[in-house]
């Protein structure tokens, strides 16, 4: 389900927008500053949306593999595919069918708890198999580890358990926007959505972010974007 939002954390309503299927491509780049940008560019040209993205370095440091999930109509993939892996810099791109590749998402959840509230997040945390990165008398950071609906069913019963909190803040959720790729963070108080972030934000921001891959989205201030 889409929840549309803004970045001034107030809520919009706009209908959920009826989706592909989803495809997982890995393709083989040459570890160059602008490559993503173009590949984004033909997704969103045949009206493809990205659900997930990995990008990381290979063996070797010249090239970087990236597994991008995406979903829209079936039959443009095999174009999709085509016109990707004629971009300049990009060695190689297929599909990973379900059938050949293990699947898994991750999320890091921060929790803004005192050590009296800790015990529920706590609770939830271990019954989904994830586990505490990190511990501070104000706040504490989950990993979670798993496919989509655990994932997603663990920060469903972390925000419902939050309702009562400070906001709950979502790192790690790469924003598709025009041609850009935003690196925000999403917060969520009282088990709603209230808006998104841009990383640059958030005390630890220079931990996590690639200038070569992500457009900061400090710049986007009261644009409307919409997250899955």
């Amino acid at each position: 389900m889409s929840k549309p939002i803004i970045t001034t954390d107030t809520p919009v309503a706009q209908p959920a927008k009826v989706r592909g299927p989803s495809h997982t491509l890995s393709i083989l780049v040459n570890n160059e500053p602008g490559v993503l940008m173009r590949i984004c560019q033909v997704f969103s040209r045949r009206a493809f949306n990205i659900d997930s993205l990995v990008v990381s370095e290979g063996r070797n440091a010249n090239f970087s593999r990236m597994t991008i999930g995406i979903s829209g109509d079936p039959q443009g993939l095999d174009q999709i595919i085509k016109q990707v892996s004629k971009l300049i810099d990009v060695i190689h791109c297929f599909e990973h069918t379900s059938e050949h590749a293990v699947t898994k998402e991750m999320v890091l959840i921060k929790i803004k708890c005192s050590p009296e509230d800790r015990s529920q997040a706590l609770q939830i945390t271990e019954h989904f198999g994830g586990k505490t990165v990190d511990l501070t008398p104000a706040s504490m950071i989950v990993m979670i580890t798993g496919d989509s609906p655990k994932v997603d069913a663990a920060v469903a019963s972390i925000v419902e358990a939050s309702s009562e909190l400070l906001p709950v803040l979502v790192v790690g959720a790469p924003l598709a926007h025009g041609n850009r790729l935003l690196n925000c963070a999403v917060v969520v108080h009282r088990g709603e959505v209230l808006g998104v972030a841009p990383k640059s934000y958030l005390p630890n921001y220079r931990e996590f972010y690639e200038k070569r891959h992500f457009a900061p989205g400090d710049d986007r201030r009261g644009a409307t974007v919409t997250i899955a």
